[in-house]
């Protein structure tokens, strides 16, 4: 008996069996990997990473995709893409399926706030957040600038009355403004305690904004009168 094949069997398909690829999604066989790839990346039924543009097999893997790549925000358990981590954050402490009074049979609890809602609270916080530090460092500045302030006018008192009791005769021991060389009965101080006449550092403050002697900044709220009279 000859051992030759039979005209009439089938010739072996030169692909093997075991590199045929199958799309599930699709029910459609593939003889290679590489036009798999090419089917799921230009087909329109398959899931899409649309910022990586990039398609998947099915919905797992596209998950797996967000889980683990660095250029996603992702909560694995609701499969939901985030802009930022602070909105991240938020989802994570006021979703209804995050909460810690939710029941355990709350899984497929649905929440009806609008989509976006935890972009939009987390810059609401943000912005809170900034103007309170804002607030705080100016409440402190000015609690530091005023103390500063007084302890600076208070020296600088002293150093004049300390001035005048030595022994200088009686025509000088009025006080002498350092610009206009005047010698007027009421002065007024700035923030780092230099004193001056009145219209010399009001035209100051005006022009520049700053104390004639050491260039400090002031401003008008600084300036204090001081009746030189009562010393």
């Amino acid at each position: 008996m000859s051992s030759s094949h039979s005209p009439h069997h089938c010739e072996v398909h030169p692909v093997a069996f075991n590199d045929i690829k199958y799309c599930t999604l699709c029910d459609q066989y593939f003889e290679s990997l590489v036009e798999l790839l090419q089917h799921i990346q230009t087909s329109d039924v398959h899931p899409r990473c649309e910022p990586c543009n990039r398609g998947f097999l099915n919905k797992n893997s596209r998950r797996k995709h967000y889980a683990l790549s660095c250029n996603h925000i992702y909560c694995d358990v609701c499969d939901k893409l985030f802009k930022t981590y602070a909105a991240l954050n938020v989802h994570l402490e006021h979703s209804i399926r995050h909460s810690d009074d939710s029941d355990d049979d709350d899984e497929d609890a649905v929440d009806d706030r609008p989509d976006g809602w935890e972009e939009e609270l987390a810059e609401q916080l943000e912005r809170e957040a900034c103007a309170k530090q804002v607030e705080e460092q100016f409440t402190t500045d000015t609690e530091e600038d005023k103390r500063l302030s007084n302890v600076q006018r208070r020296q600088a008192m002293l150093n004049f009355m300390t001035r005048r009791k030595r022994g200088v005769p009686s025509e000088s021991r009025s006080y002498c403004c350092p610009v206009c060389l005047s010698h007027p009965k009421t002065v007024a101080s700035t923030r780092c305690g230099h004193l001056f006449c009145i219209p010399c550092i009001s035209k100051s403050i005006e022009q520049k904004g700053e104390c004639p002697s050491c260039r400090t900044k002031n401003g008008k709220m600084h300036i204090r009168n001081l009746d030189m009279g009562v010393y």
